[in-house]
């Protein structure tokens, strides 16, 4: 009994602490930094990743160890796939200005944010997300339990996220990435290089989101 209290006490811990930190990176960045200061916007994400892939270096350890060199070419395959997208919409579609100024999405912008700074912020979110993934599966959390939270974590911030944006489009969007949550922790749990597919998806539906509101919107 004593056991439960306490592994209940560090789940709650865990989360908690988790909130707080996420809810501080995104508080300073968006009233202190923005999305229109790029390599300050850049120096941030990259830091912090930095510091999280330290204070918890066992969990990257770990899987470093067991990611090879041609791997790699996941995430140049990503990073590609997002130029092009960029360079797609700003070469052959038309820009959603109505849009543009009632959001500052950078799968809406498209702009220099999109390209350089988004791939960053992806990082730092999925790197958030395998830490708190991993420390609930070492409590023995069940996976469909974390699967449900971050489903409805995911529902719910994307769904605030977009409510500038059409109904119907919002719905589809949220929709998406809720069902990409639920397939996360089985990713990172129980997937070679799950957290490289992770972030790849992650980064493919921001492009995606770009294809679909310039095209329809634009």
């Amino acid at each position: 009994m004593m056991h439960n209290v306490s592994m209940n006490k560090n789940i709650f811990k865990i989360i908690f602490f988790w909130f707080l930190a996420h809810a501080g990176i995104w508080i300073v960045f968006f009233t202190f930094i923005t999305q229109s200061n790029l390599f300050i916007s850049m120096a941030y994400f990259a830091s912090l990743c930095l510091v999280f892939i330290y204070v918890f270096k066992d969990i990257f350890i770990d899987l470093i160890a067991k990611t090879k060199r041609q791997d790699a070419i996941l995430i140049i395959v990503s990073l590609s796939l997002h130029a092009i997208t960029y360079w797609i919409c700003n070469q052959y579609l038309t820009a959603p200005v109505e849009l543009m100024n009632s959001s500052t999405a950078s799968f809406i912008q498209v702009d220099k944010y999109f390209i350089w700074a988004k791939p960053l912020d992806a990082l730092l979110q999925q790197i958030m997300i395998l830490v708190l993934v991993t420390k609930l599966s070492k409590l023995k959390v069940r996976m469909r339990t974390i699967a449900l939270f971050l489903a409805t974590l995911f529902g719910v911030t994307h769904i605030f996220s977009m409510q500038y944006i059409d109904l119907g489009v919002s719905l589809l969007m949220t929709l998406a990435t809720t069902l990409f949550a639920l397939f996360i922790p089985y990713l990172l749990l129980k997937v070679r290089n799950g957290y490289l597919y992770n972030f790849m998806i992650h980064l493919a539906l921001v492009d995606f989101a770009a294809l679909l509101f310039w095209g329809m919107f634009g």
